[in-house]
């Protein structure tokens, strides 16, 4: 009897293991995971700029590992790209991008990786959700899993603020020191010569300050809208700029063999994002062409640069969609381009996309001008402290 109880109660502690290590090795097991690299690596990547020539997209690869490390064969993979949140103190060159979502993609592959180029706008700590499905059921376990990734600003971007800081404190500086000499003040004066002339000068400053602001803010859109007129002028089917590199394409294309169409939005607007569709049917069947490889590129046509680029294949239903944001408020294209094979030769669609781009807030733009008048004040109540101290020094007791 007594080796009886150590027997079951030997037997009830190896079953409570089992249970216990059993379910957290298969938790294990279960649990695959997502592998993000970029090119250039993230401490090289810096946001969009407008000055910059010849700037890539960044190439993002992803790719679905399960718990060995291994490649999740026949997976769909849904990606959402988020931008940093707003930051109202900090502003960035697009603040209606803050806190929107850049990209929102759904792609198959059979070998468990899908890669995309983007390029990013604005600094900050990017968001990337995605979501796993098996394309076979019961292959393995779907899972979602958010990857985050933080893109730092451009060097020229502080070197130029500072540029400008030190500029501000020097005039603070001088100006304090001149108002705080004592000159006399001839008859019908209100203030010294000098005095007044600093004024003068200071209110002058806060103006242009003000108007290169406001001006700065509506480039812009005035430069959105006098494509639109432009376009409006000229109808529909000529280009609204002049862009010899830059092949204006029909949204349609059809040959004996294929029917190919993109479908979608053709004006956007920062912030929000636009929907596009691709359908490809064969013409003599009216079946759909499933599994056609497509090359998906999204262009800014003004600096004939791209954006975004792809590639993906249709589906069942011969249909390819995906939604994408312009953070730019200038004119764009969306190119789709299905390779030549046995049975069609290469074939090209695209679809032009007016963007209306928006103004930042007043909030904004005082901010903005508080960073250079607050340093400007501190600086003239230093200079002017100075001046009276030198001038008045305290009295020895």
């Amino acid at each position: 009897m007594k080796y009886l109880k150590l027997a079951c109660l030997v037997s009830l502690l190896c079953l409570m293991g089992h249970f216990t290590f059993g379910d957290r090795v298969f938790s294990q097991a279960s649990r695959p995971s997502l592998q993000l690299v970029t090119e250039p690596t993230l401490e090289q990547i810096r946001p969009f700029d407008s000055t910059a020539t010849e700037q890539q997209p960044i190439r993002f690869t992803i790719k679905a590992l399960d718990e060995k490390s291994q490649p999740l064969p026949n997976a769909q993979i849904h990606l959402t790209l988020f931008t940093p949140p707003r930051s109202p103190w900090f502003s960035t060159d697009f603040p209606w991008v803050e806190g929107t979502t850049l990209l929102d993609l759904t792609q198959t592959s059979s070998t468990g990786s899908v890669e995309f180029q983007q390029i990013l706008p604005i600094r900050g700590k990017y968001r990337l959700k995605a979501a796993i499905k098996p394309l076979i059921v019961n292959e393995f376990q779907a899972f979602e899993q958010d990857l985050t990734f933080a893109i730092a600003e451009n060097a020229g971007k502080y070197q130029n603020y500072f540029i400008l800081l030190g500029v501000l404190i020097l005039i603070g500086l001088a100006g304090g020191w001149i108002i705080g000499t004592q000159e006399k003040i001839e008859l019908g004066e209100i203030a010294p010569q000098r005095v007044r002339l600093l004024l003068s000068g200071v209110t002058v400053a806060a103006i242009a300050s003000l108007l290169w602001i406001n001006i700065s803010a509506e480039l812009p859109a005035v430069h959105s809208h006098s494509h639109a007129d432009h376009d409006h002028d000229h109808g529909h089917h000529h280009p609204t700029h002049d862009h010899s590199e830059t092949q204006i394409l029909a949204n349609q294309s059809k040959t004996a063999a294929l029917n190919v169409e993109l479908l979608g939005d053709k004006s956007a607007m920062v912030g929000q994002l636009a929907n596009f569709q691709v359908k490809a049917i064969n013409p003599e069947t009216q079946k759909p062409a499933s599994d056609l490889p497509l090359t998906i590129q999204a262009s800014q046509l003004e600096g004939d640069r791209v954006i975004f680029a792809t590639q993906a294949q249709t589906d069942a239903q011969g249909q390819f969609s995906w939604q994408a944001q312009f953070f730019d408020g200038s004119p764009h294209q969306v190119k789709v381009t299905i390779p030549a094979n046995a049975e069609a030769n290469p074939l090209q669609v695209g679809q032009e996309i007016e963007v209306e781009g928006l103004e930042p807030t007043l909030l904004i733009r005082l901010i903005s001008l508080g960073y250079m008048v607050i340093p400007l004040a501190i600086a003239f109540m230093v200079g002017f402290g100075i001046h009276r101290f030198r001038q008045f020094p305290p009295v020895k007791r």
